[in-house]
């Protein structure tokens, strides 16, 4: 296989499906990802350049590659942190920890954890393969990124929004039950005076 059909082989197979799930996640399209392809497109224009020799051309494949190996593993990361984001929100919660999971409190802390550590995993090997394989945590980054999907499945979102409500009743029948309270402590200790003067 060529380098050509090997760059359109990864855009297919690698590049599109990350930059899908993102956009698909975020509901919006990064504009550094948008450059990075746009850089990439330029150096393909290039590898079709007649004026340029063969080695040249191969060069410009190469950083063409650069640009789509670096954009996939950004679409990887930026949905790691927005994921994290998401289930940190629940986690640091514990009413909705408690009420809004479709799991037990302690089985979604651990999972939490162990989503961090793949993270974790994912990134100290690509920065152990920096100049060497930089697509060598590609697949440790896909794990991470489907461990934290499925976390996230376990999220009743219904009961997020019915945990609102709830909160805002709980809330208000505080601040009434501070003012009967108050009212009647106050109605009582000027029967209490009055009874002793």
């Amino acid at each position: 296989m060529s380098g050509i059909d090997e760059l359109f082989e990864f855009y297919r197979e690698e590049c599109v499906p990350a930059y899908s799930d993102v956009v698909g996640y975020l509901a919006e399209r990064p504009e550094q990802f948008m450059i990075e392809i746009e850089n990439s497109f330029s150096h393909v224009a290039q590898y079709f350049n007649p004026e340029l020799k063969q080695e040249e051309r191969d060069i410009n494949i190469s950083k063409a590659r650069d640009h789509l190996m670096r954009v996939t593993l950004d679409c990887y990361k930026l949905l790691w942190i927005v994921i994290n984001q998401d289930l940190e929100e629940i986690h640091g919660d514990s009413f909705k920890r408690q009420f809004c999971v479709n799991l037990p409190q302690n089985e979604f802390s651990l999972k939490f954890q162990e989503f961090k550590k793949l993270a974790q995993k994912a990134r100290n090997l690509e920065t152990s393969s920096v100049g060497i394989d930089p697509l060598k945590a590609l697949d440790a980054y896909k794990e991470t990124i489907a461990f934290g999907q499925d976390l996230l499945d376990k999220i009743d979102h219904e009961k997020i929004e019915n945990s609102k409500s709830i909160r805002r009743f709980i809330s208000t029948k505080e601040f009434a039950l501070g003012i009967i309270t108050g009212f009647i402590s106050g109605f009582l200790s000027s029967l209490l005076v009055a009874w002793l003067f």
